[in-house]
């Protein structure tokens, strides 16, 4: 006949099993051990790695020097020209004036 065993606590069933398996805890623990040494090896040199490579990158910043720009002289701007060229086509004369910031617009505002 089947014989029914007494209901355990979950205390009482972790101490049969400890005393039936001595060393399993042991183990369990040193493979999670080493996993977790692995991983964090594995980050310390990736960090590592992106580190130098940060610093490389910075210190060729800090070596490579800017080239000036080569912009032709004097700076035209083409619509204007093109505008100009239509003013003379038609026979317009268009005058340029040249005034100097803060100046007013016509001789009459200042009356």
């Amino acid at each position: 006949m089947l014989v029914i065993p007494a209901p355990k606590s979950n205390v009482q069933r972790q101490r049969e099993f400890r005393r039936r398996n001595p060393g399993y805890f042991k183990k369990y623990y040193a493979i999670k051990r080493s996993m977790a040494k692995r991983i964090r090896s594995r980050m310390q040199a990736e960090a590592q790695a992106a580190f130098a490579a940060a610093r490389a990158e910075a210190t060729l910043a800090i070596l490579a020097k800017p080239e000036p720009l080569m912009l032709p002289a004097p700076v035209q701007d083409p619509t204007m020209a093109a505008i100009d060229a239509l003013a003379a086509a038609l026979g317009y004369a268009r005058e340029r004036e040249t005034m100097p910031l803060g100046a007013p617009a016509s001789p009459a505002a200042t009356n």
